[in-house]
């Protein structure tokens, strides 16, 4: 294999590991007693902003994260399957970044290469493993991330216009984006200032669901 191709193939799951040990969130519901319940299913965006997140929705949600640095939606359709059992008021949905590094064939990570088509319709399955009752909102991607590094910036933009023309719920993270958020601004992943801000807009997008 190229070495090259092998750099590129393996960078945004290297950059995951350099980020330390706690790789995976795994809460179940926490947070005001008999409030409204949230699951949240991600990647190292939401591993990253686990803190904020829970400072910000734990004071009106019960909330639940189950996140993992590296998965994509075909890594993590089984563990959402079982979460959508639990009937939530309100689930949310960080996923797809790693869907669009996809080069080749990795068993549970990568079907094979990046192909929107396969991710979308990950994304309707999520959609409807979630019963009626459930808000499920989207979060769009990032796509101002160094490409040099492995990420895929006009695959991710493809994603996101699939959530914003398909999902009447969504996060628009990757309009909101601003270069405060992240350091570099390059990086993929937000800093404390921009996990505050994600959980900010996760917070209006939960209450607008259920007031909607």
């Amino acid at each position: 294999m190229n070495k090259r191709y092998l750099t590129l193939l393996l960078a945004p799951f290297a950059a995951m590991a350099l980020m330390g040990a706690s790789c995976t969130v795994n809460q179940a519901f926490t947070g005001l007693a008999g409030a409204p319940t949230i699951q949240i299913e991600g990647d190292s965006v939401t591993v990253v902003g686990t803190s904020e997140i829970n400072a910000t929705l734990q004071a009106d949600f019960q909330v639940s994260i189950d996140a993992t640095e590296g998965v994509t939606t075909t890594t993590w359709m089984n563990k959402i399957a079982k979460d959508a059992k639990n009937d939530p008021d309100v689930a949310i949905i960080e996923l797809g970044t790693n869907d669009a590094t996809c080069t080749a064939y990795v068993a549970d990570v990568c079907p094979g290469p990046f192909d929107p088509s396969v991710v979308e319709a990950n994304y309707q399955t999520i959609f409807n493993d979630f019963p009626s009752t459930t808000c499920v909102i989207f979060v769009t991607l990032n796509t101002h991330a160094d490409e040099t590094q492995g990420w895929n910036n006009e695959g991710d933009a493809v994603l996101n216009d699939y959530i914003r023309a398909n999902f009447t719920h969504v996060v628009d993270w990757d309009a909101a984006w601003d270069p405060s958020f992240y350091d570099p601004s390059s990086s993929v992943h937000q800093n404390a200032v921009g996990s505050q801000a994600l959980a900010n807009l996760e917070y209006q997008a939960a209450q607008s669901c259920l007031t909607s």
